[in-house]
């Protein structure tokens, strides 16, 4: 347990010199009102706060002792009301800058890679289809038509091998032009399917 020393009595010297430290310290800054150097007093506040260590603190200023005292009174209330708007408002806006953000590279990056594996699955199983059903239908119709038309215009005028020549290039041909005919207009109804499907689903 500490014990407390009493302190003697000022002499009558001490107290004249107690009253001349109170007169000008109160004469040079209690009655002072020439505007205070905001600047400098946070650079000395902040430099006293970083050689013990801490985190400088917020600096309020006040007109008056009254106008501080309302403020101290309503700081609190304040602080909370300022970070409730300030979260709110930082909120709104890093929610509609990363959702921008993140729908543009996801519509591009998705766009890019599910039309790429779906254009590679669908045209591989249509282009099996296709091909089945190319060989069977065309080949049967291009067949009979052509060999009703060949056997009739030219059945007197070409021999065996030549007719033979005419109706495998002919058969060729046709096959290729509707080939690519096909492949074009199929090719542009899935392209504007798949379009609406990905739009439809990159919006849900």
């Amino acid at each position: 347990m500490t014990t407390q020393t009493k302190l003697p009595p000022l002499t009558p010297a001490q107290e004249i010199e107690v009253a001349k430290f109170r007169d000008d310290w109160r004469n040079r800054i209690g009655y002072r009102t020439k505007p205070m150097d905001q600047v400098k007093v946070k650079e000395l506040i902040d430099r006293v706060y970083a050689k013990l260590g801490h985190e400088p603190p917020v600096i309020v200023y006040a007109q008056s002792p009254w106008q501080m005292c309302l403020i101290g009174a309503m700081w609190p209330k304040a602080q909370e009301l300022l970070k409730s708007q300030l979260r709110s408002q930082l909120s709104s806006q890093l929610d509609s800058q990363l959702r921008s953000q993140l729908y543009s590279q996801l519509d591009s990056q998705l766009d890019s890679q599910l039309r790429s594996q779906l254009y590679s699955q669908l045209y591989s199983q249509l282009s099996s289809q296709l091909d089945s059903q190319l060989d069977s239908q065309l080949y049967s119709q291009l067949s009979s038509q052509l060999s009703s038309q060949l056997d009739s215009q030219l059945s007197s005028q070409l021999d065996s091998q030549l007719r033979s020549q005419l109706y495998s290039q002919l058969s060729s041909q046709l096959d290729s032009q509707l080939r690519s005919q096909l492949y074009s207009q199929l090719y542009s109804q899935l392209r504007s399917q798949l379009n609406s499907q990905l739009d439809s689903q990159l919006a849900s």
